[in-house]
């Protein structure tokens, strides 16, 4: 998402196809420097004649050494969506669009590959239909990739002959128009109405039409080379901040708290320690059943039941939901019965 400022409102020093170098601030407004703008941290700005006449609304850095917003991406503007060659210098301030203040606009989840609750090993064997990074899977051929974990948006690159792929649940499909972004040398392509990803491979961003609502949507990323063509690349590919959302004017990439994302992903699985659970049986085969609540997911999950030391007892699943799963301890003798660190894997992937 761009930055914002609090009354930022300039006079450029010149009009025509130019960045805005800063003259003077306009008459109760501040200019960006007076108004703590930071060297490097992209704004959005709109910029208008006197007459309204020519107007133009981008976004672009701002280089506090030059005092100089750049006009790098043109949302909209009375040239018909392109950089307006101003007759005479604008009045120019710092103004949100609309997708500014639309939280949710991104339908991908997980774009910029910061939850990893399967711990993904780097470079590691990602089979086909198995999950890396939350909502990525291999695609037919495989999906192995390789990162270096950031605390912010990671970069991947994707191994030759590989593609990764996510499917977007049918509920968060609005229809309509799409457009799909992404930052990296990695090419695309869709699924339209489908979970299975199909055509040509194109570089961002992708307008997509025709899309039901209520019906899945998939994206499927490969390298470089296989740009115009639908074989997998045979080089590989970089990929990060992928973006999905309605419209046909790729915004920038969608930030979210980690914990939002955390969420968005649990939806789908969710990895769950228990620290101890345990009771007193008078008897053998007695069993306690114990009910552990989960976050929401989508379906009843697929549980995996791993590790755990017991004392005189077994530990066995006794049922799952979409809101929680029941282990069931069934004593070996009387006396103290107890199970430490069992691990739970609920996956209620697409």
């Amino acid at each position: 998402m761009v930055a914002l400022l609090n009354r930022c409102r300039f006079n450029p020093t010149g009009g025509g196809l130019s960045d805005f170098v800063v003259s003077s601030a306009v008459t109760g407004f501040l200019t960006p420097a007076a108004a703590n703008a930071v060297n490097g941290t992209v704004y959005r700005y709109a910029a208008e004649s006197a007459d309204r006449s020519q107007w133009e609304f981008g976004s672009g850095a701002y280089t506090s050494g030059t005092t100089t917003l750049a006009r790098t991406t043109i949302i909209a503007s009375s040239n018909a969506n392109a950089k307006v060659n101003f007759s005479s210098a604008p009045q120019v301030y710092i103004s949100p669009a609309v997708e500014d203040l639309w939280f949710g606009r991104n339908v991908i989840i997980n774009g910029g590959f910061t939850i990893n609750q399967r711990a993904y090993a780097s470079s590691g064997t990602l089979a086909a239909g198995a999950y890396g990074h939350d909502r990525w899977k291999g695609g037919a051929n495989g999906g192995d990739y390789s990162f270096t974990q950031l605390p912010s948006n990671t970069q991947v690159t994707i191994a030759a002959n590989k593609s990764i792929i996510q499917v977007v649940e049918n509920v968060n499909v609005v229809g309509g128009t799409y457009v799909l972004s992404w930052s990296g040398t990695a090419v695309a392509r869709v699924g339209l109405n489908s979970s299975t990803p199909s055509g040509n491979f194109a570089a961002s961003p992708i307008i997509i039409t025709g899309q039901n609502a209520g019906t899945v949507l998939s994206v499927e990323f490969t390298g470089a080379n296989a740009l115009g063509g639908s074989s997998l690349a045979t080089n590989t590919g970089t990929l990060s901040t992928v973006q999905c959302e309605q419209g046909t004017i790729s915004t920038p990439f969608e930030f979210r708290h980690y914990g939002r994302e955390f969420d968005l992903c649990a939806r789908y699985f969710q990895k769950l320690s228990v620290t101890t659970i345990g009771t007193f049986q008078t008897a053998v085969g007695q069993t306690l059943h114990v009910s552990i609540r989960l976050f929401p997911m989508r379906t009843t999950p697929t549980v995996t039941l791993t590790g755990g030391a017991l004392n005189n007892c077994t530990i066995t699943m006794g049922g799952a939901s979409p809101n929680d799963v029941r282990l069931d301890l069934s004593s070996l003798a009387a006396g103290q019965t107890y199970a430490i660190g069992p691990n739970l894997a609920c996956d209620a992937e697409l």
